[in-house]
């Protein structure tokens, strides 16, 4: 039976462990560039595993797995998305005038919208976390909307420096 707890709070601990080593990681630009393009390539039927960020099939064995071995749940997706995109729209005020970086950035909240579209579809149970998602999805259009008239530049196709011009 002691081994049982052990290990119970040896798993506890390392939950709490990597909760915080995520809000760290969470800082880096690179890495909230690397969670969005992440959220646009989430597929119809999918969760998403927050703790190690990948997809998950949404079957039996991963509902066994998200509840006994690595706990997870919706509402850490929708706290993980939330982070990411507002995450995202921070970067662009920063470093706007970067724009390669933030046409990028702006190419991958069009596709995350996709990916939150899927999300919806695998949660179409739960009207409260479909509601939220479209909440994310408004304030993505928003965003984006009022990025446009504030930073036209971020919106044009770019072309590529060494590309030709023909006379």
């Amino acid at each position: 039976m002691n081994a049982v707890i052990t290990v119970g709070l040896k798993h506890l601990k390392d939950i709490w462990k990597d909760n915080h080593i995520g809000e760290s990681i969470m800082e880096n630009s690179e890495e909230i560039i690397a969670r969005l393009k992440f959220i646009g390539h989430i597929q119809k039927d999918e969760k998403i595993n927050v703790r190690h960020v990948n997809r998950q099939p949404n079957n039996l064995l991963t509902k066994v797995s998200r509840t006994l071995i690595y706990p997870d749940n919706r509402s850490n997706a929708l706290k993980f998305v939330k982070d990411v995109i507002d995450r995202s729209f921070e970067i662009i005020e920063l470093q706007h005038s970067n724009t390669i970086i933030c046409h990028g950035i702006v190419s991958d909240l069009i596709k995350a919208k996709q990916g939150i579209f899927n999300l919806k579809y695998t949660y179409n149970e739960d009207t409260k976390f479909c509601c939220d998602m479209d909440v994310i999805i408004e304030k993505i259009a928003t965003h984006l909307s009022s990025l446009k008239e504030k930073y036209p530049e971020l919106f044009e196709p770019i072309t590529d420096a060494t590309e030709s011009k023909s006379d």
